[in-house]
């Protein structure tokens, strides 16, 4: 056994339900649980590591089920901005202007933020999100369900009133129709990475 966690609360969903196990203990074997129950029974002189989990809980993850982690280093960039403009005249126009490195930055702060919380899936949702696979979610071993946002409405909008009808744009869509057919050549083997489509309205 590779690692023990020993005295916790164990938290479990089995049987389909919530449960609770005080002093409980959680026994890892490369990537499968070999034992969830109370420590009582369970003996842990042959693991390779043995966490004290006194006081903690251990738990399954989490699933952050959609972020825009790469707009992490935007947030509160326009907080004062109507709700109705919040996306064309406040966070749009910031969006615009960063660039590849800024977006990697943001997702990397955003995942880790994710997995300080308990988070170990993330549903990013992205265009050219398999830069952000590539850049982040794979080096950080984190499992993402990783979905290119399709749609046909311009990048910049800026300049549109809340009231005002997109504009659209059928290249941006087969475009980003094309990179998510990619997703499933690229990542659709890797046991971290669920490619999917993100069509939006």
């Amino acid at each position: 056994m590779d690692t023990a966690i020993v005295d916790a609360t164990v938290l479990t969903f089995a049987d389909g339900s919530p449960g609770i196990i005080e002093d409980g203990a959680v026994g890892i074997d490369g990537d499968e649980l070999a034992y969830v129950g109370p420590a009582a029974d369970f003996d842990s002189v042959d693991a390779e590591t043995v966490v004290d989990g006194s006081g903690l809980v251990a738990m399954p993850g989490l699933v952050d089920a959609h972020v825009h982690s790469k707009h992490t280093l935007l947030r509160g960039g326009a907080q004062d901005v109507p709700e109705i403009e919040w996306m064309n005249r406040g966070l749009g126009p910031f969006a615009t202007e960063s660039d590849a490195e800024d977006r990697v930055a943001g997702a990397r702060l955003g995942v880790l933020e994710a997995t300080l919380a308990g988070a170990t899936t993330v549903g990013e949702y992205a265009d050219h999100v398999d830069d952000l696979v590539e850049s982040v979610y794979r080096p950080f071993g984190t499992r993402v369900v990783a979905i290119e946002t399709i749609n046909e409405v311009r990048e910049d909008r800026s300049d549109l009133g809340p009231r005002e009808l997109y504009e659209f744009d059928r290249d941006r869509g087969e475009q980003a129709f094309e990179r998510a057919n990619a997703l499933f050549d690229d990542f659709g083997d890797d046991p971290l990475v669920t490619p999917m489509y993100g069509p939006q309205a």
